[in-house]
């Protein structure tokens, strides 16, 4: 009840006119869920962080109760946090916005009504700068953070009421390697498996599989300490997957490998999650794309997109681009290469229509051209195989927006 009425007071009764619509929509579609719809329900979640300011409104009378108009439930129990993860914009822009819970105390919001609802078997990657909210929105799944407010349940099950069931349904691997240096990496995959439930008899078993599925094997009787980076984030990845888990939260998980051992986990993560649900966060754009059927965008503690790859590109992307490189010219001026240059970009446009192709690049006998609409891309197809049969050409390569761009516009 608390956070419909603070989505209520947030949207008037109606979405902002901010809010992207697929963003509107999913929040809609979570708010109206039946139990059980979504494994992983986030609804109108606000995470926000207490520190006391300093200054002339830290005077004594910050002690007094607060206003009729302000919301404590806004502000959490817990001492501000200065991690990365936990610095975010509020809806104004400022990341120490003063709530007015009371003079003098200011609080940081990590994350500002996220809704989001991911279904059983669906795998979701979530895409942020540092600081977007991504790590905090794990810390609340997993239980290490509290809700500010808001609505959060796993596998119908409440973070806030059933903790210690959801616990033993997820596996959680996060942004800083949960290991204790001293004990092996056989000694600390058992250690996990027992604590999620897996009984003393098969835990060496599970240990040893999961060790093994990571690349670990050879590696498990040295203590955790003398392990490489890389091999840390191997071994946190194998603590997620240990004892059968329903929900993989996994944040960052390949951030440190090398790119055989990102193609490593991306192929772990590839078995192991099938059938379950996956919820990552990432930097790297070819990894979201590698696993995730949708992806999620977070920018200020906000949820600015949603949907998958394609459908992200289509929307935000800037179309298709050309990128072509005119024949060498045979007396090795630069005069006939300019030419062939201003014959090709004249032929890609009659072709493509006017105003659909944009020349963002000319230098050196290469041109980049943006094509505006799909419907264009068959009228340069045509053009630029017909520079290339009369020697105008040498080779051209097409490609649309990649997914990096779309974050860059988000």
């Amino acid at each position: 009840r608390r956070a419909a009425s603070i989505r209520g007071r947030r949207r008037g009764g109606a979405h902002t006119e901010e809010e992207d619509e697929d963003v509107r929509a999913e929040a809609d579609a979570v708010d109206a869920a039946e139990p059980g719809t979504y494994d992983v329900a986030i609804d109108g979640l606000v995470k926000a962080y207490r520190t006391r300011a300093n200054g002339p409104g830290s005077s004594s009378s910050a002690r007094g109760s607060p206003s009729e108009d302000e919301d404590p439930s806004l502000l959490s129990d817990e001492p501000t946090r200065g991690s990365e993860g936990d610095r975010s914009t509020t809806a104004s822009g400022d990341w120490s916005l003063t709530c007015g819970v009371r003079s003098g105390v200011r609080t940081r919001v990590a994350v500002d009504h996220l809704s989001l609802g991911i279904k059983r078997g669906e795998r979701f990657g979530l895409l942020g700068v540092n600081g977007a909210g991504k790590s905090t929105t794990l810390k609340v799944l997993c239980g290490d953070h509290p809700p500010t407010a808001g609505s959060v349940t796993v596998c119908g099950l409440s973070v806030t009421g059933d903790l210690s069931k959801v616990q033993r349904l997820i596996g959680y691997c996060p942004q800083f390697d949960p290991l204790l240096e001293l004990m092996t990496g056989r000694e600390t995959a058992r250690m996990y498996a027992m604590l999620k439930g897996v009984p003393a008899r098969d835990a060496d078993a599970a240990a040893d599989a999961v060790l093994r599925s990571v690349g670990l094997r050879k590696f498990a009787d040295r203590p955790c300490g003398t392990f490489s980076g890389g091999n840390k984030r191997k071994l946190s990845l194998a603590v997620a997957l240990v004892g059968g888990p329903r929900v993989l939260l996994l944040d960052e998980p390949s951030s440190g490998m090398c790119p055989l051992g990102r193609r490593m986990m991306w192929d772990t993560v590839e078995r192991a999650a099938s059938g379950l649900t996956l919820l990552l966060t990432t930097h790297a754009m070819d990894e979201c794309e590698a696993l995730c059927e949708r992806v999620g965008m977070m920018a200020g503690g906000k949820l600015r997109c949603l949907g998958s790859s394609q459908h992200l590109k289509s929307r935000f992307g800037e179309g298709y681009v050309v990128d072509a490189k005119v024949a060498s010219a045979s007396d090795g001026s630069g005069e006939e290469g300019a030419r062939k240059a201003a014959a090709v970009r004249s032929a890609v446009e009659s072709g493509s229509g006017v105003g659909s192709v944009e020349v963002a690049e000319s230098h050196g006998g290469r041109l980049k051209i943006r094509l505006k609409t799909p419907e264009a891309l068959a009228g340069a197809f045509e053009a630029l195989e017909r520079c290339r049969a009369d020697g105008v050409l040498e080779n051209y390569a097409v490609t649309q927006s990649s997914l990096e761009d779309v974050f860059v516009r988000v």
